[in-house]
């Protein structure tokens, strides 16, 4: 019904947010991914999930497009409730769930709080191959998204640098800044140092 909302952060916690658009407040829930993004005061977009039951309305909202694909993947399996999809987004990012789930790593889903090894099992063979046909993107050996790494690469390349210099200088930045920088970031230091 929602695609997204953009509005006011009015307030939030670790599970919730409070959105305000021109006076009606939207309470959603949110993963901790979510929470990190997001900002009390400050104007945000949410992609959101509106789940209806006999019982209840509530509304799921997600910093990324990414992170909505994953939750609903997770919630299109047999045993994993919305609120257990929300744990796993809230413990794992939407790269490294996608990375366990391909590489079928039971161990490390399973330590997810409520993710038993049965579950488990079922989420990697129900969304391994739907996940990497979908291009959901893993982490390389430096811990960042290979798609972030490819986009940052090809903004370079269109602005005059040479693939093999952009890739050299993109992999330099990760290893004097880390893999916690945005996409943004990573341009404007690989430009600079380039």
């Amino acid at each position: 019904m929602f695609a997204y909302l953009n509005g006011k952060v009015t307030h939030r916690e670790p599970s919730l947010a409070v959105i305000d658009i021109n006076g009606v407040g939207y309470e959603i829930k949110i993963s901790l991914q979510t929470y990190s993004v997001i900002q009390e005061g400050q104007q945000s977009k949410l992609f959101t999930y509106l789940s209806v039951t006999q019982d209840s309305q509530e509304l799921f909202g997600f910093a990324t497009e990414s992170e909505k694909k994953m939750f609903l993947h997770l919630i299109s399996v047999s045993g994993v409730g919305r609120n257990t999809a929300l744990v796993m987004l809230s413990a794992m990012n939407v790269s490294e769930l996608a990375d366990a789930i391909i590489n079928q790593q039971t161990a490390v889903i399973t330590k997810v709080k409520g993710i038993g090894k049965k579950t488990a099992e079922r989420l990697i063979l129900d969304l391994k191959d739907k996940l990497a046909k979908e291009g959901f993107q893993l982490q390389d050996e430096s811990g960042m998204s290979s798609a972030l790494k490819e986009q940052a690469s090809n903004a370079l390349v269109s602005l005059g640098l040479s693939k093999l210099v952009a890739d050299r200088t993109i992999n330099a930045i990760l290893k004097k800044y880390g893999t916690d920088i945005s996409l943004e970031e990573l341009i404007t230091y690989s430009l600079q140092e380039g």
